[in-house]
C-alpha cells in the first residue's frame, strides 16, 4: 500500500526521509497535517523533535526532547 501524494509540497513519507538523511534513526511521524511536518527522531542517543517544511522540504527546527 502506498500512501497518497500531498496536493502541494512535500508528503508525510518525503519528509521522513528528509530527516533520516539528515542522520536520524526512528524516524515517527507526530503530526503531517500543517505548514510544517513534525516528527520525533533519534540520534547519538537524544529524542528529537524535527520539523520540516512542507513547501520546501528543508529542515527547520530540531529540539530535543528531555
Amino acid at each position: 500500500y502506498e500512501r497518497p501524494r500531498a496536493r502541494w509540497g512535500v508528503s508525510c513519507d518525503d519528509g521522513r526521509d528528509q530527516v533520516r538523511w539528515a542522520g536520524f534513526r526512528r524516524v515517527v511521524p507526530l503530526d503531517c497535517g500543517g505548514r510544517r511536518l513534525t516528527y520525533e527522531a533519534r540520534r547519538h542517543g537524544g529524542t528529537f523533535i524535527v520539523q520540516v517544511s512542507r513547501r520546501s522540504g528543508d529542515i527547520v527546527s530540531v529540539r530535543e526532547m528531555y
